[in-house]
This record gives structure tokens, C-alpha cells and sequence, in this order.
């Protein structure tokens, strides 16, 4: 994962390990879990803040929340207008994906395209947001 988002032009200023990024963020041990990789495009200004699960989705949203929490306090460049989400997983993880218990406000999911959303017949095609962040769950086959 690490290798391709910096092809895309990501750099890491908070670093590369949970440790550094924790440190840098300024979060405590017991303020929860950070994401696996914090990047900044420096061509089009924009954070990126990704996770790399394999069966729960609610945990990966949790520590992708978590960390624009904290990135968004620390650095004001960053904020919820310029930073993207993506979580990733393979497609054995995929099979186990447990999907959050609320399925009446999360819909029918299906994967469409290496991005896991959910349809709706009125609407069409859409990506979830959970708790205010938008949700694309990559499939890396």
C-alpha cells in the first residue's frame, strides 16, 4: 500500500510507523488507534489518511476517524475539505468483511469497480459516510 500512494505522489511527514505518526499527532495511549499511513500530496494539497484491514470495517473507520481528529487539530492546512479516506484489503479479507450491524442506514452493499459502496435503485450508485468521513473501501486483488 505504502509504495503505491507514494507513487501517486504522497509524501509521509508524520512518518512511517504507527510510533512516529502517534508521536507526531500527539496522541496518548489510551486516546486509540491511528491509521497506516498519513500522506500529503504536495501537487494537488491534499491529506491522505489510510488503513489496511482485513475483517472489520467499523474498527478501520474508527482509527481513520481517530487520526483526521487529531491531524486536523495539529495541522491547519488539513482539514475535512481536503482530506481523502481509502481502507484496503484483500480479497480473502474481503470474503470475512463484517459490514456494521445497522443495515437499514447502510444499505445493500456490493463491490463495484474495486470500491465497496452500497446501490440504491433511486439514487444509484453511492459511497457510504459514516460519522461525517466518506467511505471507499478498495479491494487490491
Amino acid at each position: 500500500m505504502r509504495e503505491s500512494l507514494r507513487k501517486e505522489g504522497y509524501e509521509q511527514p508524520l512518518g512511517e510507523s504507527d510510533t512516529a505518526i502517534r508521536q507526531k499527532l500527539g496522541l496518548k495511549v489510551n486516546e486509540g488507534k491511528v491509521a497506516d499511513f498519513v500522506g500529503r500530496n504536495p501537487a494537488t494539497d491534499r491529506w491522505l489518511i489510510a488503513e489496511s484491514k482485513g475483517g472489520d470495517l467499523q474498527s478501520a473507520m474508527g482509527q481513520l476517524k481517530n487520526t483526521a481528529r487529531h491531524l486536523w487539530k495539529i495541522n491547519p492546512t488539513a482539514n475535512a475539505s481536503n482530506t481523502d479516506f481509502r481502507i484496503y484489503t484483500n480479497a480473502e479479507q474481503f470474503q470475512k468483511l463484517q459490514l456494521p450491524d445497522d443495515v437499514s442506514r447502510m444499505g445493500g452493499y456490493a463491490l463495484r469497480e474495486g470500491y465497496l459502496g452500497y446501490t440504491d435503485e433511486v439514487i444509484g450508485w453511492s459511497f457510504e459516510t459514516v460519522d461525517g468521513i466518506r467511505i471507499l473501501v478498495q479491494l487490491a486483488l
